[in-house]
């Protein structure tokens, strides 16, 4: 692809980027799809994956980022606005808004957090952790900010 078709179609580096996490980020949340996986105990397959990919192809995404520049806060405004909107799109799927005494845009702010920070803790401390392990505390953090918020028998 020439610069010139590049930028057609995005204004500049860093929004494809946002639109690579876009694509990432709905994969990764694609085995939340029912109440039902947001309560399971064991973590959704998507995220074992993507903890063994990024492990297998040394990926450290952290590494790069002096390179953006200006477009630094940009993008991560912007993938942070994009990991919410995904896990909230899920939540909405999964369950109805007066079912929970957290609203759920709250309750996705907040799922969004700790997935922000336990991956990039995965990046820059725990790649030699157990992938499954690790995946399976997440889904146990996840699960209990969705008990506390909607209660376990909102299936």
């Amino acid at each position: 692809i020439g610069r010139s078709t590049l930028y057609k179609h995005y204004q500049s580096k860093a929004d494809v980027l946002v639109d690579i996490h876009k694509d990432i980020f709905e994969h990764l949340f694609s085995g939340l799809s029912t109440s039902e996986s947001w309560f399971a105990p064991e973590p959704p397959s998507e995220l074992i994956l993507f903890f063994e990919r990024s492990r297998q192809l040394g990926i450290n995404p952290f590494l790069l980022s002096y390179k953006l520049g200006s477009d630094l806060d940009y993008l991560i405004s912007h993938i942070n606005f994009q990991l919410t909107a995904t896990i909230e799109k899920r939540l909405y799927n999964s369950f109805n808004d007066g079912d929970s005494s957290i609203p759920l845009p709250i309750l996705a702010l907040s799922i969004s957090n700790l997935y922000r920070g336990l991956i990039i803790s995965w990046f820059t401390n725990y790649q030699s952790s157990n992938v499954r392990q690790f995946a399976t505390n997440i889904q146990r953090m996840t699960r209990a900010l969705v008990v506390e918020a909607i209660g376990e028998n909102a299936t």
